[in-house]
């Protein structure tokens, strides 16, 4: 949808945006996108739980549409682990300054703490890395249905490539996370 409206505004200059589009797709009721089917998996909710008990401060930062996350993450119990001000959602690919506002990130903190952004995909890490050398990613090669996904240089839905960084750590299941973060 946001490819083809972007599209649209380059070529016409008309923005044809409208959210009663985006409950329409919403109920399509296409399987993939049926969020009440995605629940934390065990060992997630287990890292979560130990990070949050350790004391750190979790964010979450999502690529999903504006209509439906709010319901999402109130299926999800997201407030369990995530204050309400450290969730956000964002309608197209993360950018360094969406984490930034997620986090409350600013260059007087940078020494006081790590940045630490874990994901399934490139663009869930990447840009947290651009704000300074103290940030790092964890990343979990998973399966995604996500648009963001797909796009990514060599990848495809089924087979996420390799992210190649020196601040970034591979594990293939959350059972592996390393709770033994660089310093």
């Amino acid at each position: 949808y946001y490819q083809v409206r972007d599209q649209i505004l380059k070529r016409f200059g008309h923005d044809i945006f409208h959210e009663g589009h985006l409950r329409i797709i919403a109920n399509f009721g296409d399987e993939p996108f049926d969020f009440t089917r995605l629940e934390w998996l065990p060992e997630m909710r287990q890292v979560l739980a130990k990070l949050k008990n350790d004391g750190h401060e979790l964010c979450l930062l999502s690529s999903y549409d504006k209509v439906t996350f709010p319901a999402r993450i109130k299926f999800m119990k997201t407030e369990e682990f995530f204050p309400p001000c450290r969730v956000m959602s964002v309608n197209g690919r993360k950018t360094k300054e969406d984490f930034i506002a997620v986090s409350g990130w600013t260059p007087e903190k940078d020494n006081e703490y790590q940045l630490i952004a874990v994901g399934n995909a490139e663009s869930d890490i990447r840009p947290a890395l651009e704000i300074s050398s103290n940030c790092y990613g964890i990343y979990i090669p998973h399966p995604s249905t996500s648009a963001y996904v797909g796009s990514e240089k060599g990848a495809d839905h089924f087979n996420p490539p390799p992210l190649d960084h020196p601040r970034v750590t591979t594990i293939l299941s959350a059972r592996d996370f390393p709770f033994d973060f660089p310093s």
